[in-house]
C-alpha cells in the first residue's frame, strides 16, 4: 500500500533551561526524527529565564504541545537561578494551557519522592531527575504526549490548520475560524490517529455511525466533502484529505 499519507503528530515545544548546554541537548533530542516513534518537533522554543519563558507561554496558549523545564531556573538574565519551575506550570494552568509540563530536574530523587511531588503538584505531568537520562526522559515525553493526544485536549496540526477536538473547531493561518458538526470532528479525529494509513469506508462506518444500516455510502462522501470544503481543500485536487486504496487518509 502507498504510503504518501503517513506521518507523525508534530508538535510545538517549550524547553526552559538556563544551562546553555543543557538547554543544546535538550533541545537536539526533541528535533532528532529517531526519537520519538509517534511525534515530530516541527518548532522547540528556547527560554533561558522566567521572564523570556513567560513571554512565550503568553504568545503561543493554544499551540503549546509540551513544556520541559528545569525546576531551577533565573527570573531574568543576570540573575542566580531560583526554584521557579513550579511558578511556571502554575501560571502557564492559569492562562489555559492544558498540554503536558514536565519538569527535568538536577536534584537526585526516588521513585517515592516523585510519586508525592505530583501528587502535590497537580499542575506538572511528569518529574524526571537528569541523573535518569534521557533515554528515560524520552520515554516519558512519549508517553505524557500520548495521553495528551488521546485526550481530545491537545491542539492537532493539519498542514498549518490548528483542529481543537473539545471545541470541535479548525482555525486557520489567517485566524478564521470553521465550526465542524459532531461527526465531522470524530471523522477527523479517527483519520488523525489513524497517523495516514487508510480506512474504508466501512470502518468509518463502524466507528462513526457505529454500523447503523441506513447510513449510505454517499452519507459519508458527503461528509468528506463538507470536511474538504472546510479544509480549504480544492475540490478536484485535495492534497489534505485523499482517497486512496478504496478508502481515505489523512496527508500532513
Amino acid at each position: 500500500m502507498d504510503d504518501k499519507c503517513t506521518f507523525k503528530t508534530p508538535v510545538r515545544a517549550l524547553v526552559i533551561e538556563d544551562d546553555p548546554i543543557q538547554l543544546e541537548a535538550l533541545v537536539e533530542l526533541l528535533e532528532n526524527p529517531n526519537s520519538f516513534e509517534r511525534f515530530e518537533f516541527k518548532e522547540v522554543l528556547k527560554a533561558k529565564n522566567a521572564t523570556s519563558a513567560t513571554k512565550y507561554l503568553s504568545e503561543n496558549v493554544s499551540e503549546l504541545g509540551l513544556i520541559l523545564l528545569d525546576n531551577q531556573i533565573p527570573a531574568s538574565p543576570g540573575m542566580r537561578p531560583r526554584e521557579l519551575g513550579l511558578d511556571i506550570a502554575l501560571k502557564a494552568r492559569q492562562m489555559g494551557i492544558s498540554c503536558p509540563i514536565i519538569i527535568n530536574t538536577g536534584t537526585a530523587t526516588t521513585a517515592s519522592d516523585e510519586e508525592k511531588f505530583l501528587m502535590n503538584y497537580k499542575e506538572v505531568s511528569e518529574y524526571v531527575p537528569k541523573t535518569k537520562g534521557y533515554s528515560v526522559l524520552r520515554v516519558r515525553i512519549e508517553k505524557q504526549l500520548l495521553d495528551y493526544e488521546l485526550s481530545g485536549k491537545a491542539p492537532l496540526d493539519i498542514s498549518g490548520i490548528i483542529f481543537h477536538p473539545d471545541t470541535q473547531e479548525l482555525v486557520h493561518s489567517d485566524e478564521q475560524r470553521e465550526k465542524l458538526t459532531r461527526r465531522e470532528s470524530l471523522l477527523l479525529q479517527s483519520l488523525y490517529f489513524a497517523h495516514g494509513k487508510v480506512k474504508s469506508v466501512e470502518v468509518l462506518n463502524s466507528e462513526i455511525w457505529k454500523n447503523k444500516s441506513n447510513v449510505e455510502t454517499q452519507t459519508i462522501v458527503q461528509h468528506i466533502t463538507d470536511l474538504r470544503r472546510k479544509l480549504r481543500e480544492k475540490p478536484r485536487s485535495p492534497n489534505i484529505l485523499i482517497f486512496q486504496d478504496g478508502g481515505y487518509c489523512l496527508s500532513i
